[in-house]
């Protein structure tokens, strides 16, 4: 029998999976096994594990359909066999004494449960909130006190271990019904239960906040999905301390909790979500806590007053109180419970924020640092690709200009010359004499996908980017995308952009993402409706190896068209997280004649990208197949109809009669949101159903689409 079990969930994280196991098979200590739950992951991970486990006995694979996170955990806690359980995410990894700590900890003494820091990779980028919950001091807990849970820094997050007879001996699992806060949950059951806890300082778990959608990306979003969330979460502790006999004591400190947990920031919400969420936190403390247990809460000094701005609130939630007299009360409520100096510290950093992006400066310390970055040619940040063919020399001056001299130092510049017959040669050619940054692909004559593959295999840089040789880059634009992705620690960074037209006095700020969050970093899942955006390939900074890893190519056949299409498509569903920037920084140039937007040819270009983008969508698990196909369709919908009208009349009934059957085809197989057209819309596809060629000839010039 080992000494401690080690309990990974795998769900689609071949990606990650690697790591994990190299940081377990790195362990200073032997006796332990490897318990990895593959929770129905479609993807290449249980290869990959049971490659592993052919040289490593110590790895067990657990097979079971898809439950998500708790499900995978528990199952894991049946299969363990050691003395001790720990839990171990597939995209996180363990310090090399991890292991050996844990043990050494449980026989320092007769202890259930120990728990240990964890750090958050990048350290820079933590949010500091989340890194002092992550650093637990060194303490012993014989007995159980209220203060381990609301005072130590011993949650949120599962780094800890248990006694694995505990565990069984009191049925202590992960709530399966819950999405968020499982380990919340876990802990105000397990604590109280264990004889004895352990803390210790040390840092063991690494917590990767790049890999997006996980609990470390969303763990301080007050947005009202997250509230929602924790409310769930927040009911279900009431009940288990109600269950377990422990609010007849601490009733009055797991209010006060609530109040600071989530309380707080609902009643910072507005509207009808606000009296929403009051009537929920009220329905918990009501359903759960005795009339005498509400008595004596009221008098808690600390949270008394907002625990009566709720209690007062009529029967749909609607608060008593004026916006006023709320807002000094949350104020006074954030001084008590963090003191004066927090908070004209936060106050004080947010009026900063907004003086410093009203005057257009650099909005912080890591900004600077970043500009100050020398160029290392052998690890740049940015590889920012430039395909040119028979770029008019103005243009390509101007778009290289705005490159070279971008406030981020550590960037290449790499310059594809796809066969240019006229002086674009030369331009690239001087500009490359004066700035080692610039590298030059020069290829034969190819296409457009075939030269943006060319400057992908080329790139060394973490970041990829790209910019049309016609179109030119605002000098903080690749600064300010890399600190954001830095910041948020996302896959993908995209901005809004500028359209530039020589006949204009103002280029204009085209808002393309408005109805998405900003500066919050999300799933594409979470917002599938992105897809239907305009694709605007250049205002974007992409982690190359999503690129790489997931084969997103270009199409290298010659003569192709629309392939940031299909490339932007399959971006969104393979990217983990995104973050969305307001401001706009480059210049998309219209006046260009010879650029791919002007070209009326290539009748079934359109139809070749979006085969790539669906048989890519066809390789994902079913989830992420129903989420994006009917969003897709009717984006394809769209590209089609623009199609149509942009393309020869000869070629109308060839194509309509391509697109009725493809849009038969999505509908039959239920993959179409036919919610999303309007009247006129529904009545094109109608129309083209029923036949189309009746539709080209009630439409000959497309006039009325």
């Amino acid at each position: 029998m080992p000494r401690l079990s080690v309990i990974v969930p795998v769900y689609n994280v071949e990606a990650y999976i690697g790591a994990c196991l190299d940081s377990l098979e790195a362990q200073t200590f032997d006796d332990f096994e490897i318990i990895c739950v593959n929770d129905g992951s479609p993807d290449g991970s249980r290869e990959l594990i049971a490659a592993r486990a052919e040289d490593d006995g110590r790895i067990v694979i657990v097979d079971k359909d898809n439950g998500g996170l708790s499900s995978a955990r528990n199952a894991g806690i049946e299969a363990a066999s050691g003395d001790f359980v720990c839990f171990l995410d597939a995209d996180d990894t363990f310090a090399p004494t991890a292991c050996e700590r844990i043990v050494d900890a449980f026989d320092s003494g007769a202890y259930d449960v120990v728990v240990f820091g964890g750090r958050c990779i990048p350290e820079r980028n933590a949010d500091r909130w989340i890194v002092e919950r992550l650093s637990p001091r060194d303490v012993d807990y014989p007995a159980f006190e209220p203060s381990l849970l609301f005072d130590e820094m011993s949650n949120p997050y599962i780094r800890i271990a248990a006694r694995r007879q505990l565990l069984a001996d009191r049925s202590i699992k992960f709530d399966e019904s819950l999405r968020f806060g499982e380990d919340e949950v876990f802990i105000f059951e397990l604590y109280p239960q264990a004889n004895g806890v352990k803390l210790i300082s040390d840092k063991l778990y690494n917590y990767f906040q790049s890999h997006g959608g996980s609990l470390m990306d969303t763990a301080r979003k007050e947005t009202p999905r997250k509230i929602e969330l924790d409310l769930a979460m927040m009911g279900r502790i009431f009940e288990t301390w109600r269950r377990l006999g422990l609010l007849e004591r601490y009733a009055t400190e797991l209010v006060d909790w609530s109040v600071g947990y989530v309380l707080y920031a609902a009643l910072r919400q507005q509207g009808e979500d606000r009296a929403r969420f009051v009537r929920e936190m009220r329905d918990i403390w009501l359903s759960n806590c005795s009339d005498e247990q509400l008595v004596g809460i009221a008098r808690n000094p600390r949270s008394a007053q907002l625990f009566e701005i709720v209690m007062d609130a009529d029967r749909d939630g609607r608060l008593a109180v004026d916006q006023k007299t709320l807002s000094a009360s949350l104020a006074s409520w954030r001084i008590g419970a963090y003191g004066i100096a927090d908070f004209a510290q936060t106050a004080g950093e947010r009026i900063a924020s907004l003086a410093t992006q009203r005057l257009g400066l650099k909005s912080g310390e890591q900004e600077s640092q970043l500009a100050r970055e020398p160029f290392d040619p052998s690890n740049p940040k940015v590889s920012v690709l430039v395909p040119i063919y028979n770029t008019p020399e103005p243009f390509l001056r101007k778009c290289l200009d705005s490159l070279v001299g971008q406030t981020l130092a550590n960037m290449e510049i790499i310059c594809i010359d796809d066969g240019s017959t006229n002086d674009a040669p030369l331009v690239i050619a001087d500009y490359r004499a004066r700035d080692p940054r610039i590298r030059v692909v020069t290829k034969a004559n190819s296409g457009y996908g075939d030269s943006m593959n060319w400057g992908i295999r080329t790139a060394r840089g973490t970041w990829m980017g790209i910019c049309e040789p016609d179109d030119f880059a605002d000098e903080h634009m690749f600064e300010t995308y890399v600190a954001a992705a830095e910041r948020f620690g996302v896959d993908l960074v995209k901005s809004n952009f500028y359209i530039h037209a020589s006949s204009r006095r103002r280029d204009k700020l085209e808002r393309i993402y408005d109805a998405f969050p900003y500066d919050t970093p999300f799933a594409p899942g979470d917002h599938a409706d992105i897809v239907r955006v305009r694709p605007a390939i250049w205002s974007a900074l992409y982690r190359r190896s999503v690129i790489v890893d997931n084969g997103i190519w270009f199409s290298p056949t010659p003569g192709a068209a629309f392939q940031d299409t299909s490339f932007v498509h399959r971006y969104w569903i393979a990217a983990r997280t995104v973050v969305l920037l307001k401001d706009g920084y480059l210049h998309y140039r219209l006046d260009n004649e010879g650029s791919s937007s002007n070209k009326g040819d290539k009748a079934f270009a359109i139809c070749g990208e979006y085969e790539r983008t669906f048989a890519f969508l066809g390789q994902q698990d079913a989830s992420t197949v129903r989420t994006f196909a009917p969003l897709l369709n009717v984006t394809k919908f769209d590209g089609y109809l623009w199609n149509y009208k942009r393309i020869a009349p000869e070629a109308h009934l060839e194509f309509a009669e391509r697109w009725a059957r493809e849009m038969k085809e999505a509908i039959d197989a239920g993959q179409f949101a036919e919610g999303l057209l309007d009247n006129d819309y529904r009545r094109f596809l109608d129309e083209l159903l029923a036949n189309p060629e009746a539709f080209c000839k009630a439409h000959p010039t497309a006039e009325g689409l």
